[in-house]
């Protein structure tokens, strides 16, 4: 989703990051679509404020991962559906579900966080079969029921367009995308496991384990701030009046957060950026509470006049989408402030440094390989496309060998190699260092570990 942008506005790290603020930008609409769907334009302006001034989204918008995109995706599938519901016939039903189809697919083809999107899309499906089979009359049925055929048709051929490169090297595309997580899982839950690649027993020393414990443990502790914070009681608020005015959509919305709980609580290691895929559904859930009718079941006669009750409970309910909102954008500010601050420091102006070193030992189209490719980005250089994730979980689980390191290296079109982040030290590589030496020339030393060496 992000490559054709890159490629067209120059390949570099600047083009990369505006790839994904585009990307990101999808989830607006849905959001938008999801909030006028649930209680018209107020909740959809709601929807969106929530969501495009979140301090975690924000972050993720403009950082080169997986996560913006597949929520932007996510976001936009479930407004689509939601607004199919309201819409579910003709032609506009067969375009709204085709498109749910499109986006729920690219969402978790982008990051399997995406699997959560269909826990709403397929309540709401369940419940437009139920809703055909009591109230559409038998010969309507198939003229019903073809949006619905439209959708899960999109969903399959947007699957099979987007893996059909791949189907040449299926079985190591599983190993990437699915193999390497449930690896990663068992040796950080475990400290050890055997790697489905080298069937070999791997080991986390004591230091990594606990480092990776550390994560876990600081992880979950955002995630019960971001579960307690103003945007959470938001949402449970506005769960409950939806509750008690008897609105049934709001089902779908619950278990879409609790799907990505769940996801959430399968991923190991978990990372505080993971944490941005409850954004939405909390914010939903916040929005649905702005307006309508109390239900006479829920009160019975206890409540005289419900509609003033109904319109108490919305302000409220809006009143806590603002408070917040403006949270939000002083976390916003903050944001940007420490930004500014890391764009200053010490640290960064190093990484320039290195970067522009970078530049004067290597030419365009040259390769380097390196554990801070952010550094390589930074000199507009490119590390060879097997090496372009050098994280420790790979390097653990045996994703990432030493045999790997030294079969790219040997290529002629790499030109320099930078150690700098530690990755590349780790014990299931370390030898690594040893053969650079032998074959490239060592150019500057910047502290113990952080090297850069020339062919």
């Amino acid at each position: 989703s992000v490559y054709p942008i890159f490629a067209l506005f120059g390949s570099t790290l600047w083009s990369a990051r505006f790839g994904i603020v585009l990307v990101s930008l999808l989830a607006l609409p849905g959001a938008f679509l999801l909030g006028k769907a649930l209680n018209g334009r107020i909740a959809a302006i709601a929807a969106v404020l929530l969501l495009a001034i979140d301090p975690l989204y924000l972050a993720q918008s403009q950082t080169l991962q997986a996560e913006a995109p597949s929520v932007a995706f996510e976001v936009l599938a479930v407004g689509l559906v939601y607004f199919w519901w309201e819409h579910p016939e003709g032609v506009s039903g067969t375009l709204l579900a085709a498109l749910t189809g499109i986006s729920a697919s690219l969402s978790i083809l982008s990051k399997f966080f995406g699997f959560a999107c269909l826990v709403p899309i397929g309540l709401l499906l369940l419940a437009r079969l139920w809703q055909i089979g009591r109230k559409v009359p038998p010969e309507k049925r198939l003229a019903s029921l073809l949006p619905i055929g439209a959708g899960i048709l999109a969903f399959a051929l947007t699957t099979f367009v987007v893996l059909l490169p791949f189907l040449g090297a299926f079985h190591q595309m599983m190993q990437s995308v699915v193999s390497f997580h449930t690896d990663a899982g068992s040796l950080y839950k475990n400290g050890q496991t055997y790697s489905s690649i080298t069937m070999s027993k791997i080991t986390l020393d004591a230091q990594t384990l606990a480092k990776s414990r550390a994560t876990q443990a600081n992880s979950l502790l955002s995630l019960e701030h971001l579960l307690t914070s103003i945007l959470a009681i938001a949402a449970f608020y506005g769960t409950l009046v939806a509750l008690l005015r008897g609105d049934w959509r709001v089902l779908p919305l619950i278990g879409w957060l609790l799907g990505s709980l769940y996801l959430l609580y399968q991923q190991v290691p978990l990372f505080h950026h993971h944490l941005v895929i409850l954004i939405p559904p909390l914010a939903s859930m916040a929005v649905i509470g702005i307006g309508g009718k109390l239900s006479p079941i829920a009160f019975g006669r206890a409540v005289q006049n419900r509609a003033l009750v109904a319109k108490i409970a919305g302000v409220i309910a809006l009143a806590l989408i603002l408070l917040a909102a403006g949270l939000n954008l002083q976390g916003d500010l903050a944001y940007f402030h420490n930004q500014k601050i890391e764009s200053a420091s010490g640290q960064t102006k190093q990484q320039e440094q290195i970067a522009a070193e970078l530049r004067d030992l290597t030419t365009p189209g040259t390769l380097v390989i390196t554990d801070a490719q952010f550094t390589a980005g930074l000199a507009n250089r490119n590390t060879p496309p097997s090496l372009v994730d050098t994280s420790l979980v790979r390097i653990q689980t045996g994703y990432l060998t030493l045999q790997q390191l030294i079969a790219a290296a040997s290529s002629p079109q790499v030109h320099a190699v930078l150690f700098f982040t530690g990755r590349l030290h780790d014990p299931n590589v370390s030898a690594f260092h040893s053969w650079v030496a032998q074959h490239f020339h060592l150019k500057y030393r910047y502290a113990p570990g952080q090297e850069l060496w020339a062919r």
